[in-house]
């Protein structure tokens, strides 16, 4: 478990390490917004990043870490919500969480419409996004900016989601979230490359883009 492994950092005397972490448990499975949802009483009224652990994230040459970007993007606008996002292949899909919108600025989008792991034909039917190459869509990358909001919306799933017996999904929340403020739900294309690092692939090319990197 993860509070073992601070634990046993915090043992070994590393100064300064495990003080500057804190950690808030999720009892049992119960959704990825439930989890997130737990976050509340530590983020209060702010608006904050939500990195997945499972996703590694390698810059472009040149430009800040991927997650400063989408920070950054969020800074500049009124939003409530800046989704970071990378284009996939279609042959990805099945993996990822896809979304279209309108640009509004370089690399920017007014998200108007997203699915949880699309198959093929409903992508090329309703998530083709405007500009980039045939058979290639926007995706997302692991990182989120949210403004305290989506806490009412995940509540509001939590709600919905005990009467029936179902977990709470963060992305039910993003759904209400965007019905919400469609002109302030938006999606940032990182200039870089995620990597989901919990299948086998996605660690072997996780590992190659770092030797890459250092030769």
């Amino acid at each position: 478990m993860i509070s073992r492994y601070f634990a046993a950092v915090d043992e070994s005397g590393l100064d300064n390490f495990s003080a500057q972490i804190e950690y808030i448990t999720q009892p049992e499975p119960d959704g990825f917004g439930d989890a997130v949802l737990r976050g509340l009483g530590f983020i209060g009224d702010e608006p904050f990043m939500l990195l997945l652990g499972d996703h590694v994230h390698i810059e472009n040459h040149g430009q800040p870490p991927c997650a400063v970007q989408v920070a950054r993007a969020f800074d500049s606008v009124d939003a409530a919500a800046m989704i970071g996002m990378q284009t996939v292949p279609v042959d990805e899909l099945s993996r990822v969480g896809v979304a279209t919108g309108t640009r509004i600025r370089q690399d920017t989008y007014r998200c108007t419409y997203f699915v949880e792991k699309p198959d093929p034909a409903t992508a090329r039917e309703q998530l083709v996004t405007e500009g980039l190459p045939e058979d290639s869509f926007l995706a997302h990358c692991g990182i989120y900016v949210f403004s305290p909001e989506i806490f009412d919306c995940l509540s509001q799933v939590k709600r919905t989601a005990q009467k029936a017996g179902k977990e709470v999904e963060l992305a039910d929340a993003q759904t209400i979230l965007l019905k919400k403020h469609p002109e302030k739900y938006l999606l940032y294309k990182i200039a870089g490359r995620a990597y989901d690092i919990g299948t086998p692939s996605g660690y072997a090319d996780a590992q190659a883009a770092f030797r890459s990197g250092r030769e």
